[in-house]
C-alpha cells in the first residue's frame, strides 16, 4: 500500500550503541539515574580492566551488574546529590512484553530496557510505552469513521452484485484491539507472535470464514478505503461472497498516526 511504512530490525549484542565518552564529574543519565563513569573506573580496577573507560560501557555494567553486586554509581561524597530526571516515556513492562527480541537478550530489568530504548529503541522505531489516543476529535469521530467504511465497502459490493454486510459490535471490538496493536507491529501477526486470528478467539467470536485488512497513515474513510479497493488482495477481501459482517478498528497514536483495522466474518 502506497503508505505503508519500513519497520526494520537490528541485531542485538549484550553491550549497544557505544561511543559516549567518559564522564568528568557525575551526571544525569536518561533514565535519571546519576552516574560518574569516571569514579566507577577508578573505583573498580577490574571492570576498567575489562571494558575501559568508555561511560557507555560501564555503565552498561553498572545496570547489569554492578548495582546488584554494591557498587557504587557516584562517590561518596557526590551520592546524595539531587539529580533526578522524570521518565514518563517509558513503561518497561510494555517494553518487554513489546519486543520479546530485546527482552530475549536483555531480560526484564528496568533500568537495562530503558537504556535500550534511549541508546538504540526510539531510533529504531520503538515505543516506549502503549499509546493513548489523542484527546481532540478523534473519540468523536472514531465511531463516525468506523461506520462510514462500512457503508462504502456495503457500495462497493452493491455495485458488483454482492450482498451488503452487517455491522458486528464484536468484530469491532476485535478490530480496535487490532489497531492499537498495529503501532506495535504493522502485520497481520500479532505484537506476541500469534496470528492476527487469535483476536477472535481472544473475543469469543465463532466464524468458519475470516478476513483481516490493515492500514496506516490515511487521514479519512474515502482516503483508507481508495487505497484498499487499489489492492487485490484488500479488495478480495471486501469482495468477498462468504462474509456477513464487518467490525472496523480505528485508531489515533499522540503524535496523529493513524491505524485502520477491517475484520470480517461469516
Amino acid at each position: 500500500m502506497k503508505r505503508k511504512i519500513v519497520i526494520a530490525a537490528t541485531a542485538l549484542t549484550l553491550m549497544l550503541c557505544q561511543g559516549m565518552t567518559a564522564f568528568a564529574s557525575p551526571e544525569v543519565m536518561p533514565d535519571g539515574t546519576v552516574f560518574d563513569a569516571e569514579y566507577y573506573a577508578q573505583a573498580n580496577p577490574d571492570v576498567a580492566a575489562a571494558l575501559g573507560t568508555d561511560a557507555n560501557a560501564l555503565y552498561q555494567h553498572y545496570l547489569m551488574y554492578g548495582k546488584a553486586e554494591g557498587r557504587s554509581a557516584v562517590s561518596p561524597e557526590n551520592a546524595s546529590t539531587d539529580l533526578t530526571a522524570s521518565n514518563e516515556e517509558f513503561d518497561a513492562n510494555f517494553y518487554a512484553s513489546a519486543y520479546p527480541d530485546i527482552a530475549a537478550v536483555l531480560g526484564t530489568d528496568a533500568d537495562v530496557l530503558y537504556q535500550h530504548y534511549i541508546q538504540c529503541g526510539k531510533a529504531e522505531g520503538r515505543l516506549g510505552k502503549a499509546p493513548s489516543a489523542q484527546k481532540n476529535d478523534v473519540t468523536l469521530s472514531e465511531n463516525d469513521y468506523a461506520r462510514q467504511v462500512l457503508d462504502i465497502v456495503n457500495r462497493e459490493r452493491a455495485a458488483v452484485g454482492l450482498s451488503a454486510l452487517s455491522w458486528s459490535d464484536e468484530l469491532a471490538n476485535a478490530a480496535n484491539i487490532r489497531a492499537k496493536e498495529m503501532v506495535v507491529l504493522c502485520e497481520h501477526t500479532r505484537p506476541n507472535g500469534t496470528s492476527c486470528f487469535t483476536v477472535f478467539d481472544e473475543c469469543g467470536i465463532k466464524y468458519r470464514y475470516a478476513g483481516e485488512n490493515i492500514a496506516w497513515g490515511q487521514t479519512t474513510p474515502e482516503e483508507v478505503m481508495e487505497d484498499w479497493m487499489n489492492s487485490p488482495g484488500h479488495r478480495a477481501n471486501i469482495l468477498k461472497g462468504d462474509y456477513g459482517k464487518l467490525g472496523v478498528g480505528y485508531f489515533v497514536t499522540e503524535n496523529g498516526w493513524r491505524y485502520w483495522t477491517q475484520l470480517f466474518t461469516d
